[in-house]
């Protein structure tokens, strides 16, 4: 083989591999050198990239082979890691909210200005115990949980107790109150979410980091539930690309759009229920509407999910 044939095999056998990453990374090491030889073999000579034939069924089999990987669990752990996840980007407004607010201050030089008031340091206190439940629930500590929950209801408690306001024990009930009791019922140790779905956490604290630099006001000291970085209302159009992002992730993984679905549930039901309650009917038509239909997507979600499973389960049998 002369130098050119040397150089075109070269970076044919570059861009193959490129094209291996479809596959999880465990199939590859123990498979990856076997298909990259089938497909150099398959693809005629002087040719540096593979043919479009064989490069979309390299990727199409990649992709089914990360969806099993994703599926080999069953359902029941797949549902319980769902709600994991859906919890944790509930309750990840909550540091959010903090972080898009130091950004901010600090951004103009105000950033002691945050601390200057007892409320104040006392959210961003209360968001650094939401980031340490955050990361026991994704390590399925549950204990932890209980003990970070604890600390953030102690902290409350203390800071209500000082400033005769209920503003902080308002916060700890509308985030980590629902998030808290999921944590403690569905996270194992056993069973954690995998690390590369932590973006659902990371995008949003990106979102508001963004805002916060582009002058755009945070919503720290306005109502919480209803002013959020990545839910309902969209404070920013780059809130939408995480919704984008996990539809895409549906080719081979339901988690996250099913937990983000969960999310968006959980806090329309709580801003209804905490900011709609004394308003008229045509926005609790409203409200009422958005969790029915997040309800319908929910259940389509969770029976593509089990379908998926039972169909993985009868491949590998």
């Amino acid at each position: 083989m002369n130098q050119d044939g040397h150089r075109d095999a070269g970076r044919l056998e570059r861009r193959a591999r490129w094209l291996l990453r479809a596959y999880p990374a465990g199939y590859r090491a123990g498979r990856g050198d076997e298909i990259i030889g089938t497909l150099l073999e398959a693809t005629p000579p002087g040719r540096d990239w593979p043919s479009s034939r064989e490069a979309v069924s390299l990727v199409a089999a990649g992709l089914h082979a990360r969806r099993a990987a994703n599926l080999r669990q069953g359902l029941a752990a797949s549902l319980r890691q769902t709600a994991v996840v859906g919890a944790a980007v509930y309750l990840a407004q909550l540091p959010t909210l903090a972080i898009g607010a130091a950004v901010w201050s600090a951004h103009r030089g105000h950033f002691l200005y945050l601390w200057s008031h007892e409320y104040q340091g006392a959210f961003f206190e209360l968001a650094i115990l939401a980031i340490a439940l955050l990361a026991a629930a994704w390590r399925g500590r549950r204990e932890l949980v209980a003990a970070a929950a604890v600390a953030a209801l102690i902290l409350a408690v203390i800071a209500t107790v000082r400033t005769q306001e209920w503003d902080l024990m308002r916060v700890l009930a509308e985030f980590a109150g629902p998030a808290v009791p999921v944590f403690l019922v569905f996270a194992r140790r056993t069973e954690r979410p995998p690390a590369r779905l932590l973006w659902l956490l990371l995008l949003p604290v990106a979102v508001a980091s963004a805002e916060s630099l582009a002058n755009v006001g945070p919503a720290l000291f306005a109502a919480p539930t209803a002013l959020t970085t990545l839910l309902f209302p969209y404070a920013s159009d780059l809130a939408v690309v995480t919704v984008i992002v996990a539809a895409c992730w549906l080719a081979t993984d339901v988690r996250p759009l099913a937990g983000l679905v969960l999310a968006f549930t959980v806090t329309r039901v709580m801003y209804g229920f905490v900011y709609l309650s004394s308003t008229g009917t045509a926005a609790t038509a409203v409200i009422s509407g958005w969790i029915a239909a997040l309800v319908i997507l929910a259940g389509a979600l969770a029976w593509l999910l089990r379908r998926r499973t039972r169909a993985c389960a009868s491949t590998t049998s």
